[in-house]
């Protein structure tokens, strides 16, 4: 059985010293509560251990400069010159594998009994920039779609490049722009339509011969649905 508190333990005794979560549990030992091998820890430290795939005794007593990059270790040559920094700190951090993987790092000082402690706050960013990877991928293929987006006043919000492959107009030609002129979509009752079936549905489409910038005509399908309340 494996537990992770966020408060204070005794991990060799495995006894919860004090969890503001847990009230009325203090000095619990969960060792004797289980008939099988049980490891209590602090949450900070099990999610270290997680990060860098070490254990608790492989990592106690080590220096933290073993595991950072070699281009990051010089940001710790001083401790107390990190500390004055006063922000988070980009760093790269390698694992029991050898691979490098980036950590937001934050260091402190604190003083009790005469004594000095060092602790450092940090954070995986692993999920972090892969979600943030994943939103730049997501972002490309939108640009690369030909999608438009215009006020409900007909002005231009969003031009995207597939939008200028297939019509020849750029973003900076197209933007603020009024949409309907721009396309030349033919008859004004087909426009009509569109937007009578957009604040009824929500939704419209709508085969349009619209204008290309070298002045022939193209064919598209077209879909529309509003994007919010001043947007479609």
């Amino acid at each position: 059985v494996g537990l992770a508190l966020a408060g204070g333990v005794d991990h060799e005794k495995g006894t919860l010293l004090f969890v503001p979560n847990l009230r009325g549990w203090d000095g619990y030992r969960f060792k004797k509560a289980f008939s099988v091998p049980t490891v209590v820890e602090n949450d900070a430290n099990a999610a270290a251990c997680a990060s860098l795939g070490r254990n608790r005794d492989e990592l106690l007593g080590e220096s933290l400069l073993r595991h950072l990059a070699a281009d990051h270790a010089s940001l710790l040559a001083s401790v107390d010159a990190f500390i004055s920094r006063g922000e988070a700190q980009r760093l790269g951090l390698i694992d029991a594998q050898g691979v490098q993987f980036p950590m937001s790092a934050t260091f402190g000082r604190q003083s009790a009994d005469g004594r000095i402690a060092y602790f450092l706050l940090a954070h995986d960013l692993r999920a972090q920039e892969a979600a943030a990877a994943a939103l730049q991928s997501q972002a490309r293929m939108i640009e690369l779609a030909p999608l438009a987006m215009c006020s409900l006043e007909g002005h231009v919000t969003l031009w995207t490049e597939g939008m200028e492959r297939m019509l020849g107009f750029t973003a900076e030609e197209a933007l603020d722009r009024p949409l309907w002129p721009l396309l030349q979509a033919g008859p004004g009752y087909r426009v009509r339509r569109i937007m009578e079936e957009l604040k009824v549905q929500g939704r419209s489409e709508a085969e349009l011969y619209v204008q290309h910038k070298a002045g022939h005509m193209v064919s598209v399908r077209t879909q529309w649905v509003m994007a919010g309340d001043d947007d479609l």
